[in-house]
C-alpha cells in the first residue's frame, strides 16, 4: 500500500496485522464504497474467516489462530460487507452509508 493511499484512507481505516497471517493488502475508496483487496494465495473460501465486531473487519486463516484486522469507519454500512475469493485475491467492499456518499447540490439563482 503506498504513503499517498494510507494518508488517503487514514480517516476510514487503519491496519495492524498478526505475524502468521498477514496478507498484503491494498486499501481502495471508490465513490460508493471501499475495497480491501488481501492477496491470499492458495487459499480457498473455507479457509477464510472475515467479520465485523465493534468496528473492526476481521480477517482469520481457520488453519491459523491470529487475525489481521482492520478499523471500519462509522461511514461503511456494515450490514452490507460483502466478501469474494478469486483467484487468491479476497476482494471485501465496505459499502458507504448514503450520508456519507458525496452528492451534487443543486445551486438556484436567487
Amino acid at each position: 500500500m503506498t504513503d499517498e493511499l494510507k494518508k488517503e484512507t487514514n480517516e476510514v481505516v487503519a491496519e495492524t496485522a498478526a505475524p502468521t497471517f498477514s496478507p498484503n493488502l491494498d486499501i481502495i475508496e471508490k465513490k460508493e464504497a471501499f475495497l480491501v483487496l488481501a492477496d491470499v494465495p492458495g487459499a480457498v473460501a473455507e479457509g477464510i474467516e472475515v467479520s465485523v465486531e465493534n468496528d473492526v473487519l476481521k480477517l482469520r486463516a481457520k488453519v491459523t489462530a491470529p487475525e489481521t484486522a482492520i478499523k471500519v469507519s462509522e461511514r461503511v454500512a456494515v450490514e452490507k460487507i460483502d466478501a469474494r475469493l478469486k483467484d487468491g485475491v479476497l476482494t471485501i467492499t465496505l459499502p458507504k452509508r448514503e450520508e456519507a456518499k458525496p452528492r451534487q447540490i443543486l445551486v438556484r439563482a436567487a
